[in-house]
């Protein structure tokens, strides 16, 4: 099945469905997974208020440890005449 976000309202809905009904029910009645509703269970933050964890760059920064405030498209000869650093700990 393709993920579908969930919104504040199906996690009202399940919190209220929760008090007389199984986890299982609860969640099938909001219209998400009985994993989601245990995630939901263990941290009931709504959607609405959490923050987005992005783990992903789009380019690795080899330089980034020896300059890291160059640019990312700064070649490896520009940097090493620039900084002066030993190549052989590359």
């Amino acid at each position: 099945m393709a993920y579908k976000s969930i919104n504040d309202q199906q996690l009202r809905l399940y919190m209220t469905e929760r008090n007389n009904h199984s986890q299982r029910i609860a969640a099938a009645r909001a219209g998400f997974s009985e994993r989601t509703a245990r995630r939901f269970g263990a941290d009931p933050t709504p959607p609405s208020k959490r923050k987005i964890v992005r783990r992903r760059k789009t380019r690795h920064r080899p330089l980034a440890r020896f300059c890291p405030r160059a640019a990312p498209h700064v070649r490896y000869q520009h940097t090493r005449r620039e900084y002066r650093f030993d190549a052989s700990i590359l």
